[in-house]
């Protein structure tokens, strides 16, 4: 593949990295382009929108594992993959070789591998649709090719979905204080509340700064000379707003979460002095268990922003159900192979076996 970037991306380098700009994406009404920068503090950080408002994308350039062009319509679409198995989309709406050229070039400055995929679609159903053109045949026959074939599909889907390989941990870190019992049917892993955390301390902060026109309104009576309750209304949206970010932050530090295999089933609850949640799926209900993260990022400054890990329970016909957020990144895929090896997922089969297994008798 090529690594000469074509002439409509702007490349241009300063002493704070090297910027890429790319024209705006075919079907936008707005002229601001695309935009991806290496920074010379070693981040990765692009941006897209109509103005220079948008909020900008940074991930650590130690924490990229690859990049990846894949098909959108009749154009393509740029995204990168971190460590811990997440993908953020970069670029869409573009020509394929302009990001394949771009990817190539990413890449060799990032030193992590690039991947191009090739399309799929018209292959994804070839085997049914070879059944169609078949000569006549029994119906046994017929049943056990269109099994196997449905089998093949299934496969390509659940992988399409999940193209990147999960990265086991089979130890538990030795901080980690979980508790894992494992039974002839199963496995408990009893986590402990994770304790106070920045979101927690913001609440506390908010919350504070809420008794500032509470204690006025309270000498003031919560009302103006001229009678009216604004004191009243700007204390209560202050309360509000504090008391939305501490209340989740409490249960989040408070709870206690049981992750239950039994047998088939996996179970879920997430528990505090604040509420009781329980989630439950039998194992032909779930696509995946693994690690990623919850789309925040923490660190002191731009040089050592790391995601914010999580476990991600991906149900068949649901959306997907977030645990743990904020514990270490290593404890989370510790939990995670633990959990996949007690459901076998995702959908090992015993060998020689595809994922529609049918026997027909006649």
């Amino acid at each position: 593949m090529s690594t000469r970037l074509p002439g409509q991306i702007e490349v241009s380098e300063s002493a704070d990295g090297v910027r890429f700009r790319l024209p705006p994406p075919a079907g936008t009404w707005y002229e601001a382009g695309h935009e991806i920068c290496l920074t010379a503090g070693g981040m990765l950080r692009w941006q897209s929108g109509a103005d220079g408002s948008s909020p900008a994308t940074e991930i650590a350039v130690g924490n990229l594992a690859k990049f990846e062009v894949g098909l959108f319509g009749p154009l393509a679409v740029l995204t990168v993959e971190t460590k811990q198995g997440v993908s953020h989309a970069m670029f869409t709406g573009y020509p394929r070789d302009w990001l394949d050229a771009l990817a190539v070039e990413l890449s060799r400055r990032c030193q992590v591998p690039t991947r191009s995929v090739e399309p799929a679609a018209p292959s994804l159903l070839a085997p049914l649709a070879a059944l169609a053109v078949q000569p006549a045949m029994n119906d046994a026959a017929r049943l056990q090719q269109v099994a196997e074939a449905v089998g093949a599909v299934y496969e390509k889907v659940m992988t399409a979905r999940f193209p990147g390989a999960f990265q086991e941990e089979p130890d538990q870190p030795s901080t980690s204080r979980v508790v894992c019992e494992h039974r002839d049917d199963g496995v408990t892993l009893t986590v402990p509340p994770g304790g106070i955390g920045p979101f927690f301390l913001l609440g506390c902060g908010l919350c504070a700064f809420a008794m500032l026109p509470t204690i006025a309104g309270f000498i003031s009576g919560f009302r103006t000379e001229d009678g009216s309750l604004g004191p009243l209304w700007l204390s209560a949206s202050f309360w509000a707003l504090a008391l939305a970010v501490l209340i989740p932050a409490f249960h989040h530090a408070r709870a206690q979460v049981t992750l239950a295999v039994l047998g088939d089933e996996l179970e879920a609850e997430v528990s505090s002095v604040l509420r009781t949640r329980r989630y439950s799926w039998k194992r032909n209900e779930l696509a995946d268990v693994r690690s990623g993260d919850n789309g925040w990022v923490s660190g002191g400054d731009e040089s050592n922003l790391t995601p914010v890990a999580q476990l991600h329970i991906f149900p068949k016909y649901d959306k997907k159900v977030g645990l743990l957020a904020g514990r270490d990144a290593t404890e989370i895929r510790w939990i995670a192979t633990v959990l996949r090896r007690a459901l076998r997922l995702p959908h090992s089969f015993p060998e020689g076996k595809s994922a529609v297994d049918i026997t027909i008798t006649t």
